[in-house]
């Protein structure tokens, strides 16, 4: 199907004609739906060779296609790099690969993904952020999820009222995070309503 295209790309330019974005945009998306990511990256190749920038949506559809391949790393590398060539990602770009980081429990990638979308000014999905929290709570990695946590507070976010009261039980289940309830303390303010919540949990 790639030679297809590629043919029809070649007659139209035979005919003076050009293939915009939006067509190319469409071809992409046909391979990555079918599971053809590979062919798609091509075509992004084919659209530099004929001078057609690609813009954020055919990275977004060509984002998508690398994570229904489980393809994370490629994604990853790609979220990194695009800003410095010029293309201005939106938030769905960071989303896409963050929601399929959380769906396959990839959640040390998916917790520095989103470091790096807070430093970029982008906040996740408001369910998306919660649950991705709560899942770090219970895998007992309490400290990325302070870090996490102070970095979505930064820019408006509000947990959910049960994600502290899971986050405290682990913090004192694991007797040796001191650091991290002092991090908590610090980011909450709430030091009376910590310690509360502690001498509860320790009954």
């Amino acid at each position: 199907m790639l030679q297809e295209a590629k043919a029809v790309i070649a007659e139209m330019k035979d005919l003076g004609m050009k293939l915009d974005a939006v067509g190319y945009t469409t071809l992409i998306n046909s391979f990555c739906r079918s599971g053809r990511t590979d062919e798609a990256l091509e075509l992004i190749k084919e659209m530099k060779n004929m001078g057609c920038k690609a813009d954020v949506v055919t990275f977004n559809v060509l984002l998508g296609g690398l994570c229904r391949e489980g393809r994370f790393p490629e994604g990853l590398q790609m979220l990194e790099r695009l800003p410095y060539e010029g293309v201005h990602l939106n938030k769905g770009s960071y989303r896409i690969v963050l929601n399929s980081l959380y769906q396959k429990d990839e959640l040390e990638k998916a917790t520095e993904l989103l470091l790096l979308m807070l430093d970029r000014g982008f906040l996740p999905h408001y369910e998306t952020s919660n649950e991705l929290l709560s899942s770090l709570c219970k895998k007992g990695m309490a400290f990325d999820t302070v870090k996490a946590l102070f970095g979505l507070v930064e820019l408006g976010f509000t947990p959910k009222p049960d994600l502290w009261s899971l986050l405290v039980e682990v913090i004192c289940r694991e007797r040796k995070l001191l650091v991290t309830f002092e991090l908590l303390d610090e980011l909450t303010g709430w030091k009376g309503r910590m310690l509360s919540l502690t001498a509860e949990i320790d009954q």
